[in-house]
Parts: structure tokens; sequence; C-alpha cells
């Protein structure tokens, strides 16, 4: 049987040149693969829904380009992809109770562990989605499994550059604290979050706590150090808040956050150990906040 190069209508198209062009780049690939340092080796995990009813997709295209970049190597061509695009979020409960059954869906299927017993060794998170959804996200994806949060900065790849000098973040506690079971919770670093947006949805005698950066700047969060700056300072205001207001507190989160930042804020909270958060979505400058969805 002829093989495809060998046909006389494709011999101008499968030149010598041509074919040696092939087999050096089948040689390259090899190499590429039998070279690769296991413990490198990594899962990608895409996660993007519409925003503002404009659709947002990531290419596993960019996803991968940013994996070599950082000296990682997909598991697999695929990864794994959790696509909301469908759903439009709005006042009412069941479309983000919709996104929350399609995330666990899909977590579990593709995290199940088979009867080899292989389980994934590292994610590489890649999302654009609603802060409420992606701080879920994170929470079902926990933090026992060592992860990497790329950030998409405007106009630039995605990447997880390092810092010689992270960003620092400060936290304001409330003058007095009662034994309020609500607490919101403000997270300003995309912008400002006014006192008064929170009060309309909560007690004015709930105490208050926010999370700020010590300085301004345009891109916030620019580097995988600036995203651990806040996880420390994150993780020690929820347990500053548990141990002042109890576990059965409740947290309402306003937060004008990167899409990395939130994330950290679902994957940095214990199971069954932390208060319950309650997300808060921004709406527009008119409309405000609206609740969202529970975590925890």
């Amino acid at each position: 049987m002829l093989k495809l190069i060998d046909l006389k209508k494709n011999l101008t198209f499968y030149s010598v040149e041509i074919l040696r062009q092939y087999k050096a780049s089948h040689e390259d690939r090899i190499k590429i693969q039998t070279s690769i340092d296991e413990s490198r080796k990594t899962t990608a995990i895409r996660i993007q829904s519409n925003i503002r009813g404009r659709r947002v997709d990531i290419s596993s295209m960019d996803a991968y380009n940013a994996l070599i970049n950082s000296g990682r190597y997909p598991n697999d061509e695929k990864g794994i992809l959790i696509d909301l695009t469908n759903l439009q979020y709005s006042n009412e409960s069941h479309s983000w109770n919709t996104a929350v059954a399609q995330i666990n869906n899909t977590l579990d299927k593709a995290l199940m562990i088979g009867n080899d017993e292989k389980k994934e060794d590292h994610f590489s998170i890649f999302g654009i989605a609603p802060i409420p959804i992606l701080a879920y996200f994170g929470f079902k994806l926990g933090n026992t499994t060592p992860a990497d949060i790329y950030i998409k900065l405007r106009e630039q790849p995605w990447s997880i550059n390092s810092s010689s000098e992270p960003m620092q973040f400060t936290l304001n506690e409330p003058a007095s604290c009662n034994e309020s079971s609500n607490v919101a919770l403000l997270i300003s670093i995309s912008g400002t979050i006014k006192e008064q947006e929170a009060y309309k949805h909560i007690q004015a005698t709930a105490p208050m706590y926010e999370i700020r950066p010590r300085k301004s700047q345009i891109d916030q969060i620019q580097s995988i150090d600036d995203l651990e700056s806040f996880r420390k300072i994150y993780r020690q205001t929820i347990d500053q808040i548990r141990e002042q207001h109890g576990k059965k507190c409740n947290i309402h989160v306003f937060g004008a956050i990167p899409t990395s930042v939130a994330v950290i804020c679902g994957r940095e909270l214990l199971h069954g150990v932390d208060p319950t958060l309650i997300m808060y979505e921004f709406v527009s400058q008119e409309e405000g906040f609206r609740q969202a969805l529970k975590i925890n």
C-alpha cells in the first residue's frame, strides 16, 4: 500500500525539504518529552465565564505557552476546562447555584482517584470569572495540592513572575468589637470600597475589617510574591475574625480584587473550621453590590 507521501499527486507538496522539516520537528518533540523533569509536570485548570455580559475565553494555547515559559509542562493536551460562559448571573440564587454545581461536577470527575490511586501532584490555575465564582472554585479545589495561580495583566500574557519588592498590605480593624454574628470584610486592591456600600447589606453595628495595599499602583497584583503577601495577611485576618467572633459567624466579603486574589480567598478557607464567607458581586456604580453565594 502506497503511503500518502508516495502518491504522485503529492510529490510536489511533500518535497524533500518539507519532509526534512517534519523530521526535525518530530525529533525536537521527542527530545522535549524524554527530557521532561517529572516534578515539573502540572495539570492546567482553566475556569472561564462571562464578565458583565461579555464572553471571555482562555485558550489552551495561551495557558500552555505560560506553562512552558514558567518551566512547567502539561500532563496532557486537554487539562481541565470549567466553561461557565453559558450562564448569566442575576439576583436569583439559581444562576449562582448552577455555576457551583458545574464546578463541583467538573472537578469531582477530573480529580477522581482511579484504581491506580494516581492523583494530581500540581495544578496551574488560569481564571477569569466573577469574584464569587472564583472564590468558590478555590475553596472546592482546596490548598492541599501545590498550585500556581497565574496572573493576567492588561495587554500581557499570563505569568507567574517574581518580584524583588513584593506588595505590602495592611489590615484596618474595627475600633471596637462586639459579639455580632455578622462581620464585614472589605478587600480594596483594584479599587476602594466605601463602608456605606457594605452597610446596605449588613447592620450598621457589625464590625468591619479592611485589607488594602500600603501603596497604590495601577496593576496592584503583578507577581506571585504579591499574591503570597496577600495570602499571609488574608489568612491572618480570617484567623483573627474566627478567634474574635467564633467559627459560626458570617464574614460578608466585598472585594475590589484581581481574579488571582479571588481564588486565594476561597482556597485558603479551611473546610469546616473557618467561618462562612458570604460573597458579594459588584454590579455597577448605580446598583452597587449584590449577594451572590455562601462558601463553607
